[in-house]
C-alpha cells in the first residue's frame, strides 16, 4: 500500500517543533555553508547518505523533513513511510518558504573543507562559527546544530 506524503507549511512545522517534533535537513553540506535553518535541535542528514543513515531517527517522534524547495524532502518522506515512519512530514517550499515567512536562518556558515557528508556518521562533535561569530555545535550521527 502506498502511503501519501504529508506536507506541512512553515508555521505548522514551527508549532510542531515547539511541541517536540524533530526537524531533519536533508540538504548537502555545501548548501548548508550558504544558508542554514536556525532551529535548536535540527539534525543534518544529507539525502546522499540518508538511506544508509536513517536508522538512528526515532519512529515515535514527529519528523519534519526539509530541504531547499520541498522536492527532496518529499522523496525522503516517501522513503521513511516505506520504513514505517508514519509521523514524517515534508516542509512545503523548504527553506525558501521558511525565509519568506520570516523564520530564522544563518548565512555563510563555516564547515571545514575536509568535512564530507559521510563524516556526519563518523566524526566526533566539533564547533564552527558563521561570519557573525554565532557559535554552533555540531554533533554526529546524524549531527545536530545548536546555538
Amino acid at each position: 500500500m502506498n502511503k501519501k506524503v504529508k506536507e506541512i507549511n512553515s508555521f505548522s512545522a514551527y508549532e510542531k517543533i515547539k511541541k517536540g517534533a524533530l526537524m531533519i535537513d536533508v540538504r548537502e553540506l555545501e548548501e548548508i555553508k550558504d544558508i542554514a535553518f536556525e532551529i535548536d535541535g535540527i539534525r543534518l542528514l544529507p539525502q546522499s547518505i540518508f538511506a544508509g543513515s536513517y536508522h538512528s531517527l526515532p519512529k515515535n517522534t514527529a519528523l519534519i523533513i526539509c530541504c531547499h524547495s520541498g522536492n527532496r524532502s518529499k522523496e525522503v518522506v516517501r522513503f521513511l513511510l516505506q520504513k514505517d515512519f508514519n509521523s514524517a512530514y515534508s516542509l512545503a517550499g523548504g527553506i525558501e518558504d521558511w525565509i519568506k515567512n520570516g523564520f530564522p536562518v544563518s548565512f555563510d556558515n563555516f564547515i571545514p573543507e575536509e568535512f564530507k557528508a559521510e563524516d556526519v556518521i563518523t566524526q566526533p562533535p566539533f564547533v564552527f562559527n558563521d561570519k557573525q561569530n554565532s557559535p554552533f555545535t555540531i554533533h554526529h550521527s546524524p549531527f545536530t546544530i545548536k546555538h
